[in-house]
């Protein structure tokens, strides 16, 4: 999304924090460490000026560390861990979660045609057009450039039909590069898929969300609409103003939820964290499509490469990074999943 500083910090982390041993000694290091952790995002907090945050560590099924700090900027609410975030685009793997629910329900595949299910989706060459796959949307290869997805993006678009209507706009785009052939992360082919949910579910992006992601994922303050969102207790964070946070006037993008808009607080974020690290909810999906979910789809270079709205990066010999970071005008989130060599995440 849009590369501006944004001072309402939203930040989930993930790590592998070694815990071998029940000890006193053990005990004690780790109280050492959430001191020095507590310490460190205090620090990390005043210099940057950033009003709230929320952090949370997770190792397997434990909650390693929280912090909230803070307010929010509409209301000055103080931040908890329900406070609700927008989380940018980390929105995108959730979409992609919803892309691989409904390969698994057997009503899409991933080399599908986009015109299979939107038959009225076109660019200005109607024959590429109808060349666009699903899984060339997940991965940023449709050929649709970087510059394309920030045309349509935080628009603050109000009405339930903004989705279709974005990706109609599309109509006269002129691709940068085939499909298929080039990596350019671009907001527009998620909002193309946010529309394809709706017209293979019949039912809108906000609502297939809530009942077959949020609510199997315990995701209960989750929300992927403007309504619903501030019905959930969602409140509009602080933009920069030569480094001085002031409190947002950017409204919620109703066409941006399946790119950027989703809002989640830090307790539904643990949730989708441990989903992840396959520690909960294994059964929401089958195995297979869990390890779907998790591959990588394309690849950036020997260290990147880019899946189901997720990164994967290889850090040291053997080691991943799975991760994906987000921002709107007015909040910036970040998730990231350690995976050590030799450990075991399931």
């Amino acid at each position: 999304m849009k590369n501006t500083i944004y001072k309402m910090s939203l930040i989930f982390i993930l790590c592998n924090v070694f815990m071998l041993y029940i000890t006193d000694p053990k005990v004690y290091a780790q109280q050492n460490i959430k001191i020095t952790l507590d310490k460190y995002i205090e620090k990390f907090i005043k210099e940057q000026n950033i009003p709230g945050a929320s952090v949370a560590i997770v190792h397997n099924k434990d909650v390693f560390f929280t912090k909230t700090v803070g307010i929010t900027g509409e209301s000055e609410k103080k931040v908890t861990s329900k406070t609700p975030f927008a989380i940018g685009s980390i929105s995108k793997s959730l979409t992609a979660l919803a892309i691989v629910k409904l390969i698994e329900d057997k009503k899409i595949k991933l080399e599908d045609p986009v015109q299979r299910y939107l038959p009225w989706f076109k660019l200005k060459d109607p024959q590429i057009s109808s060349t666009i796959t699903i899984q060339q949307l997940l991965t940023h290869t449709s050929g649709i450039s970087t510059y394309e997805g920030l045309a349509l993006s935080d628009k603050q678009s109000k009405n339930s039909t903004a989705l279709q209507e974005n990706v109609m706009k599309l109509s006269n785009l002129k691709l940068t590069a085939p499909p298929g052939e080039k990596y350019q992360y671009s907001n527009a082919n998620y909002i193309i898929l946010g529309a394809l949910i709706e017209a293979v579910t019949n039912e809108t992006y906000s609502s297939y969300m809530e009942k077959h992601i949020f609510q199997p994922l315990n995701m209960n303050g989750a929300a992927a609409s403007k309504e619903t969102a501030y019905e959930k207790g969602y409140l509009t964070g602080y933009q920069s103003w030569f480094g001085i946070p002031r409190k947002s006037v950017v409204s919620y993008d109703n066409a941006g939820a399946p790119y950027g808009y989703i809002t989640a607080s830090l307790e539904d974020m643990i949730q989708f964290i441990m989903f992840l690290n396959r520690q909960e909810h294994t059964q929401f999906l089958k195995k297979e499509n869990i390890d779907l979910y998790l591959s990588s789809l394309y690849k950036n270079n020997s260290e990147k490469s880019y899946g189901f709205g997720l990164r994967t990066t290889n850090i040291n010999k053997g080691d991943k990074m799975i991760w994906h970071s987000g921002s709107t005008p007015d909040a910036r989130a970040e998730i990231f999943i350690l995976n050590k060599s030799g450990s075991s995440n399931t």
